[in-house]
């Protein structure tokens, strides 16, 4: 019985001391202030100090207060005294927020700290708490915003679709006069006939859809109309439904941009930067990429185009004429607020994640990093993120630049990239080659009208009942 119990307490003790080990990362084995070197960067940190409150705000301290209270610690933010997120130098030392957790003047780095293998091996990472992507910043051309001109109510066609359709027209009125002179069902000496006026109006009350007094008798004729008529409906339904667009969106005809790609961006299109020393400049220069490599280069050459934070890379780019390589969920963020005249372009490169950095065998990663996953697993983390993307230009955080109406891009070798929203001829080739059809379908029967009639007269009887019928008509 005493060696049962001896193992029954040395089980106990072991567990004990495992069920310790597993909670070695908790509150008990972290400070209970933890230093934290931070760096403005919106949304994910901004100053907000005012007469009455000394604090920040913004994603990182929403998500730092949700651990503070989880784990019964609080934080003591002080900005990084280079005001740079950490980059490499010669020799072997780190700059900004990671060189100063290698110093040990902090305890935590909080920003959206891009998690890289470098980095890796000067300062431990806790669990990510954000995807990301590298993508391009613009500002919105002038041109997007000028006010709509007097011509909208064409806006929903291309000018060759017009034009096809005004030929259209001239070409069925003239028809019309053409069965109206020579059809021997017409009689062009009738006062509603087919004569080059009535011809016209004829033609222009069938595309609006009107009725007129003027009533075709040959077959010629009644085809052509039937075929015009059907033309007319598509014609008309296409601009109805294109006009709605337009005036719902209030987009304009045409909208240029310099660039819409990475690959445009690698062409010199326009002059572009990013943040020095940062992790987005090393991927452009390392990657084995042939495109990456060339903005790498870029990069090298133009150092003038890189800037000292993403703040000043985003004023640069309200200037014009410069695009800003920037992290993904940043350049959203500005993107959505005020003046609303910044868009961004580009699939996302280089996916990457974010993530809070420690010193290097501390154990407040591993309590971060628990913290963080239940975060995740309640949707806290999306709750807070959403909260801090929805902006002024009415985006949010899953929302894309989206472009209206019948959207296509065209490139050409011009500077240029070309959204274009009028509906082309391309597109509008169906009832164009339905309005041929019918036109040549009519002609043919003008012409078997014409064969019959004259193969008709030569039967005995014939001329003296047309005789009959023209006076008749005649009195009429």
């Amino acid at each position: 019985m005493r060696t049962i119990a001896t193992i029954l307490c040395v089980i106990s003790v072991v567990l004990h001391w495992n069920s310790a080990q597993v909670k070695g990362h908790g509150p008990q084995d972290i400070p209970s202030k933890i230093r934290v070197t931070t760096i403005m960067d919106p949304p994910f940190m901004m100053s907000a100090f005012t007469s009455k409150t000394n604090r920040y705000q913004g994603i990182i301290p929403d998500i730092m207060k949700q651990i503070g209270d989880r784990l019964n610690c609080s934080f003591e933010f002080s900005h990084v005294s280079d005001g740079r997120y950490g980059s490499l130098k010669a020799d072997g030392n780190w700059t900004g927020m990671i060189g100063e957790l290698q110093n040990k003047d902090a305890d935590i780095a909080a920003a959206p700290l891009t998690i890289t293998s470098k980095r890796m091996e000067a300062v431990d990472f806790s669990h990510p708490f954000m995807d990301a992507g590298v993508r391009i910043l613009i500002k919105i051309p002038a041109s997007w915003n000028s006010i709509q001109s007097v011509f909208i109510l064409m806006a929903p066609y291309r000018a060759e679709v017009w034009v096809i359709g005004l030929l259209m027209f001239v070409a069925v009125s003239v028809l019309f006069y053409v069965i109206g002179r020579y059809s021997p069902s017409e009689n062009p000496r009738d006062r509603d006939g087919l004569d080059l006026n009535n011809s016209f109006f004829l033609s222009f009350s069938a595309f609006m859809l009107q009725g007129y007094h003027t009533i075709p008798r040959s077959v010629a004729a009644r085809v052509l109309i039937c075929f015009w008529w059907m033309f007319a409906l598509f014609f008309i339904t296409a601009y109805v439904a294109n006009l709605t667009a337009f005036f719902l969106t209030k987009e304009p005809i045409k909208r240029t941009l310099p660039v819409l790609s990475f690959n445009d961006l690698a062409k010199g299109r326009i002059p572009f930067g990013t943040v020095k020393y940062g992790s987005t400049s090393n991927f452009f220069k390392k990657s084995p990429v042939k495109v990456d490599q060339k903005i790498g280069e870029y990069l090298d050459k133009h150092e003038g185009n890189l800037q000292e934070s993403v703040k000043d890379g985003i004023d640069r780019v309200r200037k014009g004429n410069y695009a800003f390589i920037m992290e993904g969920p940043a350049a959203e963020y500005a993107a959505s607020q005020s003046p609303c005249d910044l868009m961004v372009i580009g699939e996302p490169k280089s996916p990457s994640e974010y993530g809070f950095a420690c010193v290097k065998g501390s154990s407040i990663c591993d309590a971060l990093s628990i913290v963080i996953q239940e975060m995740k697993e309640t949707d806290v983390l999306e709750d807070i993120k959403r909260k801090w993307y929805a902006g002024d230009c009415g985006s949010t955080l899953d929302d894309e630049y989206v472009f209206h109406g019948f959207p296509f891009f065209s490139q050409s070798d011009s500077k240029d990239i070309t959204v274009e929203t009028g509906v082309t001829l391309k597109r509008f080739g169906a009832p164009i080659t339905f309005i041929c059809v019918g036109i040549g379908i009519s002609i043919l029967a003008l012409v078997a009208e014409i064969i019959y009639t004259s193969k008709t007269r030569k039967l005995p009887g014939h001329s003296a009942l047309r005789e009959d019928e023209q006076a008749i008509q005649d009195h009429v």
